[in-house]
């Protein structure tokens, strides 16, 4: 369970990034996932204190992924696409430290909407930004921020970041996410 800002209210989402209340106080939607914490354990559903397990999504795509980025430049990540029976899809997108050109943060409206509209427009579809270890001495923390967009008829737009750890977007896609490439 996740609590996030959202506007004057409080948004609290359960494992899979969907809306479990809207709270006016930050205290009230702390109390939501206090009482609810007995309910979930690790990202998975407790009924009458029975584990049940939330549908593994199934790896389907991992690549590396060349795209044009800003000016026509070329531009490179990972991109892992988790699928689930239900047609929802989570896409990763890894920016690489060999990346010559645009970032995934840069190009996230143009590669997210690519992604989307070659997976047949999957809903609900989730786009996960991933940066691994990195930095001269390795001092700059692996991030992963899940980002929402507004669709337009210009496509997707105003892009708001929202920071996950590895344990939330593992429990998401219902398996471990590996830092190797492919």
């Amino acid at each position: 369970m996740t609590i996030e800002k959202s506007g004057r209210h409080w948004r609290v989402l359960d494992p899979h990034g969907q809306l479990v209340c809207l709270a006016v106080y930050r205290k009230g939607a702390e109390e939501v996932v206090r009482r609810l914490n007995g309910q979930y354990q690790n990202g998975h559903k407790h009924i009458d204190g029975v584990l049940n397990d939330l549908p593994k999504l199934k790896l389907v795509i991992d690549c590396l992924q060349q795209f044009k980025g800003y000016w026509g430049c070329r531009s490179k990540c990972r991109l892992r696409v988790y699928r689930g029976d239900g047609g929802d899809a989570v896409v990763i997108a890894t920016e690489l430290p060999a990346n010559p050109g645009t970032s995934v943060t840069n190009a996230a409206e143009s590669l997210a909407l690519d992604t989307w509209l070659r997976l047949g427009r999957p809903s609900p579809f989730t786009w996960i930004e991933h940066y691994p270890q990195r930095g001269k001495r390795r001092n700059l923390a692996e991030t992963f921020d899940r980002v929402d967009f507004v669709l337009t008829q210009r496509g997707f737009e105003r892009p708001t970041w929202t920071r996950m750890t590895r344990d939330q977007v593992e429990q998401l896609v219902g398996q471990p996410v590996e830092v190797q490439s492919p």
